[in-house]
């Protein structure tokens, strides 16, 4: 077969135009003898040639496609009407329907995500609702009413912009224990209930009092930081022993021992009066961490024994607690004591 692309011999066509005149209107239909080219043109539709299956022509320079597929192109419907000669183009309503349909789906999509995030933003609105102050109060009792084995009465006052922490502790039943807690517990002991309070109203001034019913005064005092920090702004003393020998003392240890393991920073802190002293070990386990785990307990007894020693020769005969204190998880990780025997209590946690 000769290829497509040539003139079929300038074949001649007969066609039959249709004038598309109505019979109550227009003349009969008449008919002319044309020379079409076949096999020159190309029909490319949405990227694809359909030139194989709708075979285009040219007639006198101009290019004839069958009306069909021009409309189908344009998303039209073609009737033809037989009777009177007549093409009938309207729009194709099924495809119109379904991009129709393709948008409502689309907005209900966008009407269910919008009614999703509603609902949670509903829910965000409803859980930062702020409590009263008395509910409030009843949770921090319930939550830390009780630390390191002192019980505390907590009461709250203000507004939501300012709340003022009462804090009351009989040191008649607890003193001891009280003289035990080092500054940095007593501070992570505060710091919790400013946590707990600045939960139910952020951006709220908080500050507060630690008052021993017995003595009928305040002990402790404090305020917080634009961020929240608990800051101590003033602390008495139940002690009888000589607050500058206790200071004295803490400094000549923390010198002494604050590189003791070498690669670990250690802070010595001391609590107490003529009857009890408490000395903490402070360390960064954030930092410092690896380096504490790879300690055997032998060396933490050791030098928990050492200062031990070193505050009975200068203190004399009281009773000696110690600890090590994690500044980063606010835990203890180890402690010591000895027992009237004079033998090591030391447990690592």
């Amino acid at each position: 077969m000769l290829k497509k692309k040539r003139m079929i011999g300038l074949l001649v066509t007969t066609m039959t135009l249709v004038t598309a005149f109505g019979f109550s209107s227009y003349g009969a239909s008449a008919t002319k003898t044309l020379q079409a080219l076949y096999g020159s043109s190309k029909i490319i539709i949405n990227g694809k040639d359909v030139t194989q299956t709708i075979e285009p022509f040219i007639v006198d320079g101009t290019t004839y496609i069958p009306l069909r597929v021009v409309a189908n192109t344009f998303n039209k419907k073609v009737d033809w009407n037989p009777l009177t000669s007549t093409a009938y183009i309207t729009d194709d309503l099924t495809q119109v329907n379904e991009h129709f349909q393709a948008e409502i789906l689309k907005r209900d999509v966008e009407i269910m995500n919008l009614q999703s995030r509603l609902k949670q933003l509903e829910k965000e609105v409803e859980s930062k609702k702020e409590i009263s102050l008395s509910d409030l109060e009843k949770q921090l009792n319930k939550d830390h009413g009780e630390y390191k084995n002192i019980e505390f009465d907590i009461s709250l006052s203000g507004s939501a912009s300012k709340v003022n922490v009462k804090i009351d502790v009989d040191l008649y039943d607890y003193k001891k224990e009280w003289n035990g807690l080092s500054s940095s517990k007593r501070e992570s002991y505060l710091q919790d209930i400013v946590d707990d309070v600045l939960d139910a109203y952020d951006g709220a001034n908080v500050y507060g009092s630690i008052k021993d019913i017995d003595a009928k005064k305040t002990i402790l005092e404090f305020t917080t930081t634009s961020k929240g920090v608990v800051k101590i702004e003033k602390e008495s003393t139940t002690s009888n022993t000589s607050n500058k020998t206790i200071s004295k003392l803490e400094k000549d240890l923390d010198n002494e021992y604050y590189d003791y393991f070498g690669d670990i920073d250690l802070y010595i802190k001391l609590e107490g009066n003529k009857n009890d002293v408490t000395f903490s070990i402070e360390l960064d386990s954030k930092e410092y961490g690896s380096a504490w785990r790879k300690l055997s307990s032998d060396k933490i007894k050791k030098l928990m024994s050492f200062i031990y020693d070193d505050i009975e020769d200068e203190l004399g005969d009281v009773n000696i607690e110690g600890y090590v204190y994690d500044t980063y998880n606010k835990e203890d990780l180890a402690s010591y004591r000895r027992a009237s025997s004079g033998n090591d209590i030391f447990k690592k946690y």
